[in-house]
């Protein structure tokens, strides 16, 4: 085994995308995360008031996470449409 594969120290990326999500200009609102510089399209939640909630959240800075949150919101819509109108009488 190469002495470089062993242990190699945290990427320089790894800590410009932990030093980003750490940076609280980086939250709008408390609770959305957008980070230009950040490489991942989507990011672990912000501890609230000392809990780490679970799950992840969006990083609103990169197309693909924006793509993802509006095709779910439109396939919300789209279903919610569709059970409304199968309810109307007629």
């Amino acid at each position: 085994m190469n002495e470089s594969t062993r242990s190699a120290p945290m990427p320089a990326q790894s800590a410009l995308d932990e030093r980003e999500w750490r940076t609280p200009a980086n939250w709008k609102f408390g609770m959305f995360y957008v980070s230009a510089r950040d490489s991942r399209d989507w990011v672990s939640r912000r501890p609230v008031l000392g809990w780490r909630p679970y799950g992840v959240t969006p990083n609103f800075a990169k197309p693909r996470a924006r793509r993802a949150v509006a095709l779910g919101t439109v396939t919300l819509l789209a279903v919610l449409l569709a059970a409304a109108l199968l309810r109307l009488p007629g």
